[in-house]
């Protein structure tokens, strides 16, 4: 099921401005690779209805926080691998008449093709060397690893497939070239692009969970609808520097709030603390809170900063009607 929300509400909670370093998005947007920039918008577009889905997101964010790494990929080999890559999926005839073209146009004297292949099959090696150190880390670390399955079939394709080699020094010959240009964009392309996948969101893991380290974020425990509860404990927003915190809870029984307060007292900045928690949560993220249960919502709708529309005869208090409506 989808989680229903609108322009209006993005715009109000200030959630996904990408060339603005003052959204929510951008808080958490410390990626090293384009990937995972690109995977963090994905999830801010889609937050989650499921509470089982929500709540094993949040284990994965809060498991990278406790064991606190450092993503070690160079992202520009990786970018260069990752380019190189999406390029194969050919077959060995095509590769091999690929590469026998640019040895020949080596050979008259035109270079700069060949020096390229060689140095992308260089920054593959390199990707998945680094990739394979990192993933052995991973799994050689105690406690419950909620991704150890996809680190596990990682580390097979890498430790079966891909030798080590000092490939800094190193110069690939002709007869190389071939045999990793195959290897690399024939026979093992699908399993190389997962993991170019994979490296994508441990990149997101890693840096998601440095935020919420460096912030004292925490993260929320999801709860079936038909709980219809919330309650948030210190809740702040997190694009306000020293923030105060305030208290919220939801039930059954009480679920209509009269907010009131002297002008610029802080009301639209409660409106907008609690509902960029309620969406960070359904994201399965970590929270600008001491501590968050709600039960999933099917949506939700804000209407704080709304604008008059003269082109349409809209004052300000029918275009608030309007949205209300």
């Amino acid at each position: 099921m989808t989680f229903f929300t609108d322009f209006q509400t993005r715009q109000d909670l200030n959630l996904l401005d990408r060339y603005s370093n003052k959204s929510v998005y951008a808080v958490f947007n410390s990626a090293k690779t384009a990937g995972a920039s690109r995977l963090l918008e994905k999830m801010f577009n889609n937050p989650l209805t499921d509470y089982e889905a929500i709540n094993l997101r949040s284990s994965i964010f809060k498991y990278f926080q406790e064991i606190n790494i450092q993503f070690p990929v160079d992202s520009q080999a990786f970018s260069i691998a990752e380019t190189y890559l999406q390029g194969g999926g050919v077959g060995i005839l095509s590769s091999l008449v690929s590469i026998v073209r640019i040895a020949t146009m080596k050979m008259v004297g035109v270079s700069e093709e060949y020096n390229l292949r060689v140095g992308q099959i260089q920054s593959t090696l390199k990707f998945c060397i680094q990739l394979n150190e990192l993933v052995s880390h991973i799994i050689s670390l105690k406690g419950e690893n909620p991704v150890s399955k996809e680190l596990q079939n990682a580390r097979e394709v890498l430790g079966n497939q891909i030798e080590a080699m000092a490939f800094e020094s190193e110069k690939i010959s002709f007869s190389k070239m071939v045999s990793y240009d195959r290897k690399f964009r024939v026979r093992l392309n699908q399993h190389l692009l997962d993991l170019v996948d994979l490296t994508h969101h441990l990149d997101l893991y890693i840096a998601v969970a440095g935020v919420s380290r460096t912030k004292g974020f925490s993260y929320a425990l999801a709860q079936s609808a038909d709980n219809n509860n919330l309650s948030i404990i210190n809740c702040k927003n997190p694009l306000v520097k020293f923030a105060k915190g305030n208290n919220l809870e939801i039930n059954r029984d009480k679920n209509v709030f009269f907010l009131t307060g002297a002008n610029m007292a802080g009301k639209s900045t409660l409106m907008k603390s609690v509902g960029i928690a309620l969406y960070l949560a359904h994201m399965g993220f970590p929270v600008a809170a001491d501590e968050m249960i709600f039960s999933v919502k099917d949506g939700l709708y804000t209407s704080i900063n709304v604008s008059d529309n003269l082109a349409q005869g809209y004052s300000h208090y029918y275009a608030e009607v309007r949205r209300v409506k």
